[in-house]
C-alpha cells in the first residue's frame, strides 16, 4: 500500500469497515511511513474525542442544532446526504473544520 491509497482507506479503517487483508496493509504502512503515522494517530485521537463527546448526555435541541448544520454543511460542501450511519468519521472531520458543529453548539 501508497501513501495515496493508505488516505483513501483510512476512513474505513478507523471505522472498523475495511476488510481484514486491506486493514492489515494500510497498518503495515502506517507502521512504515511517518507521515501516514502521524496522520493514523491524529484521526484516532478525534475519532476518540467524538466517541467521549457522543456518551455525554446532549439535550435534544442541541443534537437537532447539530444535525442541522451537518446536513446544511454537507450540502454545501456538495455532499448529497451524510454517508452510512457508522462510518461517519470523515465528513464530520470535513465539517468540523468548516465550523458546522461549534457553531451549532453556539447556539
Amino acid at each position: 500500500m501508497n501513501c495515496a491509497e493508505f488516505a483513501s482507506a483510512k476512513h474505513d479503517l478507523l471505522d472498523r469497515m475495511l476488510p481484514d487483508a486491506q486493514a492489515r496493509d494500510a497498518l503495515a504502512h502506517a507502521a512504515e511511513c511517518v507521515a501516514c503515522a502521524a496522520e493514523l494517530r491524529d484521526f484516532e485521537s478525534l475519532r476518540a474525542a467524538l466517541l467521549a463527546c457522543e456518551k455525554q448526555e446532549w439535550l435534544a435541541a442541541s443534537r437537532v442544532r447539530v444535525m442541522a448544520a451537518l446536513l446544511e454543511a454537507a450540502a454545501c460542501e456538495g455532499m448529497e446526504a451524510l454517508p452510512r450511519d457508522t462510518g461517519l468519521t470523515g465528513p464530520v472531520l470535513t465539517l468540523i473544520t468548516a465550523d458546522a458543529i461549534p457553531g451549532a453548539l453556539a447556539g
